[in-house]
């Protein structure tokens, strides 16, 4: 199990006061981690490359934090999300853990629902406010940017801000046995209110599939020593970051090897340059030493490499 967290210190890196629970502290909260604590596996690399037992490599919430704290450093999604539901308690939220689906949804021509995988992957925290229970998803590669509402009418679409002001629209659709399917429907694409149940179906674009069954620490700590132990995310480098100060995201990726930036719109590729080490490390804030350690690693072990721009 995990020791306290330092809470009020936390809140100093994240730069926040201590509030009671609302939605709007959980979105800020959101939003604050999201700038703090990428999303990236650099870290996870170097604990695969130096810990030869996969339960050693275990990260829990005390350590991801003072990491963060101390070096600037992110969490993939398992271990940044115990972090984030820990700090959430720590703070009063009623809050649990959940672990998600990924894959594809299969319908019939008449858009009837067929199947759905229900493997266990992504990992969310589920909110409870005021009645109302609210997915919050901390270390999102989908960029889930409000906490989305779950058990509404058949199909709600939502809409939330962040602090620029921009509006994003996802639905969030049960599937059935606890599954619901999150998708994205757009950005200022549509204006509608949230607790509507609205005609035909929105355009999907799949995030993942949630599922609400509550799942306590300890059965979530055996989720995350199984990760480490099948090898998830031991082989690539990358990483989604948001600049605090200029509101800036990036993405990365060893598998496709290239870097991409978001201002305000549509992502666009950026070059690398002829340090790609010093590049990443520029841009998403990690300690070079990190980042270029394990691209190393990722060369020595895996034989997989990026070029550099000329």
């Amino acid at each position: 199990m995990s020791k306290d967290l330092p809470i009020d210190r936390i809140l100093t890196y994240l730069e926040l006061e201590r509030e009671q629970p609302s939605y709007d502290y959980l979105r800020r909260l959101l939003l604050a981690h999201r700038e703090r604590v990428p999303h990236e596996t650099a870290s996870r690399l170097l604990r695969c490359r130096d810990m030869s037992e996969p339960d050693d490599r275990l990260c829990l919430p005390i350590q991801v934090w003072e990491e963060s704290i101390a070096l600037g450093t992110g969490t993939t999604c398992s271990d940044g999300t115990y972090a984030f539901k820990k700090l959430l308690e720590g703070l009063g939220f009623d809050v649990s853990l959940a672990i998600n689906s990924e894959g594809k949804i299969e319908r019939s021509k008449t858009d009837e629902l067929l199947t759905f995988p229900r493997n266990r992957s992504h990992c969310s925290v589920v909110v409870q406010l005021d009645g109302q229970r609210y997915v919050a998803d901390p270390c999102s590669i989908h960029i889930v940017k409000v906490p989305l509402p779950i058990g509404l009418p058949y199909r709600v679409d939502v809409s939330g801000r962040t602090d620029e002001g921009r509006r994003y629209h996802y639905a969030v659709e049960p599937l059935n046995d606890g599954y619901y399917e999150l998708h994205n429907v757009g950005l200022d694409a549509i204006n509608l209110v949230a607790g509507d149940s609205t005609k035909g179906r929105p355009p999907r674009g799949q995030m993942y599939i949630f599922h609400d069954k509550p799942i306590s620490d300890e059965e979530f700590e055996e989720h995350m020593r199984f990760g480490y132990r099948k090898g998830y995310a031991s082989n690539r480098l990358s990483f989604f970051c948001r600049d605090r100060d200029t509101k800036i995201e990036y993405r990365f990726n060893t598998r496709s090897g290239r870097l991409w930036r978001s201002i305000e719109g549509p992502w666009e590729q950026i070059p690398l340059g002829t340090d790609p080490a010093q590049t990443l490390t520029t841009v998403s804030g990690l300690p070079y030493d990190r980042i270029s350690q394990a691209l190393v690693y990722l060369q020595s072990e895996y034989q997989i490499s990026i070029a550099e721009d000329a």
